[in-house]
């Protein structure tokens, strides 16, 4: 645990010096120093937190040791509630505060207002490219049809450069008759995509939609101009009925989980994961409390990873090669969640120096009985096992005994 009692943490990223910075909902941003240092605020956003509205979305850009920029997705609460993705900048100087006055907007949504102002299906990861383009995910605002519409924001991917500009390669992109939604949207028929990741190695993008009453759904969303189907389809459906939608890469009935809300490649790293977990898709199923992986080459190939993971959201990689979460600690609903949340880190212990955890007890048997020693070791594997026994003098290896256990036969 890195950092506990938190309210209502969402999303986080590893800078490469190892620093862990913390999105809230609320709009604060926060930074953990250390694996004992708790989280230190850095910015607070003017931020609309309530229901499912507010930070929902931060990224450090590839290159933020020399230009120190962040990437936020939020409600922002003025000139009037909507959602926006902006720029801020790191101060140098301290390296765990954000200057202020440094925030550049890049995108403004429609006003909440202009909808009803819906309390949920915000959405919100945010990505960059391996050609350091942004990828940012909107869910459809309670507005199930404008998921369909190529002219609304809502319920679609968005592709832009990081100046705020469409950018070149979206699939529908015509800037001869002026830049509208059309122009940003990478793709489209998503409900609430509350999280994703995109393969730093191979830049395949999955991403991860909420479902309504049925289906979760991971997306592969790596090439342009898909529709994946919402509200027409959830979960599975029949391709022929369907020619125009993309099915989802892999999907789980409302029967084993209800909520899928985060999603990591793991790409490996200075002590990486064993060989099994290279390359694999790790994902968090909320209601269950459950980080699940899959194999990007096979979606049939589908496991637990981690229970009890106190409502999980989303995960990321550091450069240590470990694995980092959010627990949230409460249920759904955009409930607040008050100091139940905590930022969880999961490493994979290697080359560690064996040690015994559990020494033989003295025993005492009767004549004509066997005496049965039992020691316990931790370490990294393989653990080679010796006893060694004495009469008064030195102690001597026991022949033969290389297990944790010793019987001296009677």
């Amino acid at each position: 645990v890195l950092a506990d009692r938190l309210t209502s943490p969402t999303t986080l990223d590893i800078a490469p010096d190892g620093r862990v910075w913390v999105a809230f909902q609320d709009g604060r941003i926060g930074v953990i120093d250390s694996d004992t240092s708790g989280v230190e605020l850095a910015f607070q956003l003017d931020c609309d937190g309530s229901a499912e509205h507010g930070l929902q979305g931060l990224e450090l850009d590839p290159e933020f040791e020399s230009n120190h920029f962040i990437y936020v997705y939020y409600t922002a609460n003025s000139p009037a509630p909507h959602n926006r993705i902006s720029r801020l900048t790191v101060d140098p100087t301290t390296e765990d505060s954000i200057l202020p006055g440094s925030e550049v907007p890049l995108l403004e949504l429609p006003n909440l207002a202009d909808y009803g102002n819906p309390p949920w299906h915000i959405g919100g990861a945010v990505q960059i490219g391996l050609d350091g383009t942004l990828y940012v995910q909107i869910g459809e605002s309670q507005q199930s049809a404008q998921s369909q519409d190529l002219d609304s924001p809502l319920g679609k991917i968005l592709h832009l450069n990081v100046d705020g500009t469409p950018a070149a390669n979206n699939p529908y992109l015509d800037a001869s008759d002026g830049i509208t939604w059309r122009d940003y949207v990478w793709a489209s028929g998503l409900r609430n995509p509350f999280a994703s990741d995109l393969n730093p190695v191979t830049g395949q993008y999955f991403v991860c939609d909420v479902g309504q009453g049925s289906w979760e759904e991971i997306n592969d969303a790596t090439l342009p101009g898909q529709d994946f189907g919402w509200p027409t389809t959830e979960g599975p459906f029949n391709q022929q009925a369907f020619p125009n939608a993309s099915q989802p890469f892999y999907a789980y009935s409302h029967a084993n989980g209800c909520a899928i809300t985060g999603g990591a490649f793991n790409p490996g790293g200075t002590t990486p994961f064993p060989a099994e977990y290279q390359g694999q898709f790790f994902f968090s199923e909320f209601c269950s409390s459950e980080i699940r992986l899959i194999d990007p080459a096979n979606p049939a190939a589908v496991r637990v990873f981690a229970t009890g993971a106190d409502f999980p959201m989303n995960i990321e990689f550091g450069p240590d090669g470990a694995m980092y979460y959010v627990a949230r600690g409460a249920g759904a609903g955009g409930a607040p969640g008050i100091g139940t949340g905590s930022i969880q880190k999961i490493a994979f212990a290697s080359n560690l120096p064996p040690r015994i955890d559990s020494s033989p007890s003295d025993m005492l048997v009767s004549a004509d009985y066997d005496a049965t020693f039992v020691a316990a070791a931790t370490g990294s594997a393989p653990l080679e096992y010796r006893w060694q026994s004495s009469t008064g003098g030195d102690f001597l290896d026991v022949p033969g005994a290389a297990s944790p256990t010793l019987v001296v036969a009677a």
